[in-house]
């Protein structure tokens, strides 16, 4: 009997854990420029349903939906916790990187919304959500996001990309020198990244995005960069990106152009992925547009303008 318990036990604690799913399709964002007076508004892609969450906030990053869409983490001077229901904010210290320009990437939630992580001066920053909240620092490790089984993945100093599991690991090597990863895993596990085909000696070459295979390590190239910045889709099935003419595009899996010119808000000479964010499924993005929140529909190629306030700045789907 004592046999036969030990085996349910550990068949149970080998299952993969659940994700929580957000009930609903809401986006949230932020109004206002001023310092300290910005708020943080939700609405449905519809158009309705618009309410304030929070205000009296400073903001200076995208926003990352917790799973279970209770929390929205953001990056300020601190960290910011903020709870969806009520508005009370959280805080835990943030040292952005001095190199690095704002606006940030939004700080990115582990599958079970227990934790986020987000670039730090020093490495890699990870916030432990709880009742007892607790940040553990990753050094030399930069662009990190969550695997599906609550491990990072991440650019480490030598330009290459490790996969840290636990993320407090050494990690192992998944794709060598001038290799750096692009935003967030997908559903499959697979990374979108883009590689540096040049050397020191030899900049001819022009850079590629690749599908990265967080299990096997097998890349399989989609098209040339051009030196732009490409964002996947959570379903892996579209890539947006900003080619480096400074033109917002989107394209399927495969890198075939579906929308060649999508007009965005671009910040200074880029348009940074806090301006514009993809669905859960994958199916819509929601960008900015003359300061207003907009969506773009996969399906049918439909652009709707969500809001007519003038004064939005980032955005989180």
């Amino acid at each position: 009997m004592r046999y036969v318990l030990f085996l349910l036990l550990a068949g149970c604690a080998a299952r993969p854990a659940v994700e929580p799913r957000r009930p609903d399709r809401a986006i949230c964002f932020v109004r206002g420029t001023q310092t300290d007076q910005q708020e943080l508004w939700e609405i449905q892609p519809d158009g309705s349903g618009a309410r304030r969450i929070a205000s009296r906030l400073f903001i200076w990053s995208g926003l990352g939906w917790s799973p279970d869409g209770t929390r929205i983490a953001a990056l300020g001077r601190v960290l910011l916790i903020i709870d969806r229901a009520t508005g009370e904010c959280r805080h835990a210290k943030f040292a952005p990187d001095p190199e690095a320009d704002p606006p940030f990437p939004a700080p990115r939630w582990d599958p079970l919304g227990t934790s986020v992580c987000y670039d730090h001066c020093l490495g890699t920053d990870i916030y432990q959500d709880s009742t007892a909240p607790k940040t553990t620092l990753i050094r030399d490790v930069y662009g990190a996001d969550w695997t599906r089984h609550g491990g990072l993945v991440a650019n480490d100093n030598a330009l290459g990309i490790r996969v840290y599991e636990p993320p407090t690991s050494k990690g192992r090597l998944l794709a060598g020198y001038h290799t750096v990863p692009l935003g967030a895993v997908t559903r499959t596990n697979r990374l979108l990244a883009v590689r540096f085909q040049h050397d020191d000696d030899d900049r001819t070459k022009p850079p590629v995005f690749c599908w990265i295979d967080l299990e096997t390590g097998q890349t399989e190239e989609v098209a040339t960069s051009g030196g732009g910045y490409g964002f996947a889709a959570p379903d892996g099935n579209h890539i947006a990106w900003i080619s480096a003419d400074r033109r917002f595009r989107v394209t399927d899996g495969a890198g075939r152009v579906i929308v060649s010119d999508l007009p965005i808000d671009m910040d200074g000479d880029h348009a940074y992925q806090p301006m514009w964010s993809w669905a859960l499924d994958g199916t819509a993005l929601a960008f900015i547009r003359d300061r207003d929140l907009w969506t773009w529909s996969a399906a049918d190629g439909k652009v709707t303008r969500v809001t007519t306030l003038g004064d939005v700045s980032y955005c989180g789907w």
